[in-house]
């Protein structure tokens, strides 16, 4: 058996644990997959006891189970273990074994030592950190083939199994290459390694990398980002990689100037228009940004400059300052887009009146309604937000305070306080805005999620502060269901633009499946956990209004280029509004 291993796992397992009690928090998974059962693991004298019958029915166990004598009896191929509640004395094929913990009752539930099962049907253990998951795997599974094709121009990776895995993924550079560690697995395939053309990438490599992970390694012509997601129809992972954007160049023209994109020619982009300050703006989806140049200083009389930049995980944003309205056409040429600039068509100007009687008024006649209005005209800007819906749940409530920071300051507080600056910014763009709460008091978890299964929602953005048992932990982090990929990309941009805004550590996106308002609900949902409230520096900042007001903010802009992506429509720019927290009871509150 691998003790060794096993008590390893067990010791960093024991540290997220509450001795003597449930893990709620914790999710346990096999070969991918999450253990369903309405029972927590719970921890006695230091050892993990873990509910047999979730794990039975997962790995096709059978599991005899007699009340009168509390005796249990598991077979599994050519494993026969019985085990007795309360009782510490064991047998595995016939062979007495002392347990380290006694099996027991919990509402009518088997809890049996996890070391114990694990090491002797052959299982193995890993834990993750990040999520607080712990992964138990058999060793059966099979790696059985690699693909390497394009899908749409993209290049795309499958590893198919005999059943669902769990698995890493990294980006590594010197050489550029991708790895994907698949774990509890062996090898179906011969190792060794193949030249390959297949968009981005020209080589291919698996092996054997340990006793239970298979490694495959994708060397890449340039650094590109990718998606990593479970396969749907048959068992395994896929890698979908992203466009290269490898250059871009600007020449003069009659007409003004053209700016062109280095990019395969199926790489999906838009083009829009924006004022104060005026430029153009190009977004290229599914992309990463490899061109050396990422701005070129013109200095021109049409353009000032163009700049490049990495905006979302997936999208390359090109944007150029340009000196008033100007008119921009795009379309594909060999090799990639070309964007043309030049001077807007003349505007008609036409007196008529309103009603019959009233003064002549003088009417602009745009051939484009993106064009800004003149100079001393004023303009009723439309709402960019109409049709779009939001539901903004704030975390906790009433006689559930949250998490707690050192001054005494509640996490139910400062989360509404910042879900109401939100809603705000998000009403003064014509968004429809649902809240689960507008006051302290609390909301079930159904009633939460009420509204996304009512079809009241085209997004549902959870909002709390975090905690952890060691006060140096620090940053913002966001969450999202891992069989949602929709949700995935609301994750991004919402982590993404909270970076930008807020600056704090990066802890990342993250994937969740126990919670339930990302488990429940029916639309994209996204759990943001904006700072640790438990943190005396970042207490502080919650409790800063302003930090609210810059949370609040961030969280527009994330939805905005969430809705961008998905939708073709962006909210513009952040309203300029700051709402009195001070006529908040619960900002009341959170300020102490």
């Amino acid at each position: 058996m691998r003790t060794g291993r096993a008590a390893l796992v067990l010791a960093v397992i024991l540290l997220f644990f509450i001795p003597g009690g449930p893990a709620s928090a914790t999710q346990v998974y096999f070969n991918g997959r999450a253990l369903s059962s309405d029972v927590a693991p719970v921890v006695v004298d230091g050892h993990v006891l873990l509910p047999v019958r979730s794990l039975a029915s997962a790995i096709g166990m059978s599991l005899t189970w007699e009340p009168g004598a509390g005796r249990i009896e598991i077979q599994r191929q050519d494993k026969h273990i019985v085990m007795h509640i309360n009782s510490r004395e064991a047998q595995l094929n016939g062979e007495p074994h002392q347990l380290r913990a006694a099996p027991q009752l919990k509402d009518d539930r088997i809890l049996a030592p996890l070391t114990f099962l694990a090491e002797a049907l052959e299982l193995t253990m890993r834990w993750d950190m990040e999520t607080a998951a712990l992964h138990l795997s058999d060793a059966t599974i099979v790696v059985s083939e690699i693909l390497l094709c394009e899908e749409e121009g993209r290049t795309r990776l499958d590893v198919l199994t005999n059943t669902p895995v769990a698995y890493d993924t990294i980006l590594l550079a010197d050489p550029h290459r991708i790895v994907v560690d698949v774990h509890g697995a062996k090898l179906g395939v011969p190792p060794g390694e193949q030249p390959v053309a297949a968009g981005v990438a020209r080589c291919l490599r698996v092996g054997q990398f340990g006793p239970d992970v298979v490694r495959v390694v994708v060397e890449l012509n340039a650094p590109v980002g990718y998606e990593a997601f479970a396969r749907e129809e048959e068992p395994g992972v896929a890698l979908l990689l992203n466009h290269a954007v490898d250059s871009l160049s600007w020449r003069d023209t009659d007409e003004g100037g053209e700016l062109f994109i280095v990019v395969p020619p199926t790489a999906p982009y838009e083009i829009w228009r924006l004022v104060e300050p005026d430029r153009v703006v190009i977004d290229v989806f599914h992309a990463s940004l490899n061109a050396k140049d990422r701005t070129i200083l013109l200095g021109g009389e049409l353009v000032k400059q163009v700049r490049a930049s990495q905006f979302l995980p997936n999208v390359v944003r090109v944007v150029l300052d340009v000196n008033g309205p100007v008119e921009a056409k795009a379309f594909r040429q060999e090799g990639g887009v070309a964007i043309q600039l030049g001077p807007p068509p003349p505007i008609d100007l036409e007196l008529a009146e309103i009603e019959p009687g009233d003064e002549p008024v003088a009417l602009i006649k745009e051939p484009d309604p993106d064009f800004p209005s003149l100079p001393g005209v004023k303009e009723v800007a439309e709402k960019t937000g109409k049709g779009l819906r939001v539901i903004l749940d704030p975390g906790h409530g009433g006689l559930d305070p949250g998490a707690l920071g050192p001054s005494g300051s509640k996490e139910k507080d400062v989360v509404l306080d910042i879900s109401l600056r939100l809603r705000d910014l998000l009403a003064a763009v014509g968004c429809e805005v649902y809240m689960t709460r507008d006051e302290d008091r609390y909301v079930e978890f159904p009633e939460r999620v009420r509204l996304a299964k009512e079809g009241k929602g085209d997004v549902f953005l959870s909002i709390h502060a975090n905690a952890f048992r060691f006060q140096e932990a620090c940053g913002t982090e966001t969450f999202y269901h891992p069989d949602k990929q929709s949700s995935r990309l609301l994750a991004e941009a919402l982590q993404t633009s909270l970076m930008k805004e807020l600056g704090r550590t990066d802890r990342g996106v993250k994937t969740r499946r126990d919670l339930y308002v990302l488990r429940e609900s029916s639309i994209p949902t996204a759990l943001v956990e904006v700072a640790f409230i438990n943190h005396p520096d970042e207490e502080k900042l919650l409790l800063d209004p302003e930090f609210r007001q810059r949370c609040a903010q961030a969280l527009f802009e994330g939805l905005s280029h969430y809705f961008r992506e998905r939708a073709g429509r962006s909210l513009g720019p952040v309203p300029e509004i700051l709402p009195d927290a001070g006529e908040n009871p619960a900002a009341a509150a959170s300020e102490g």
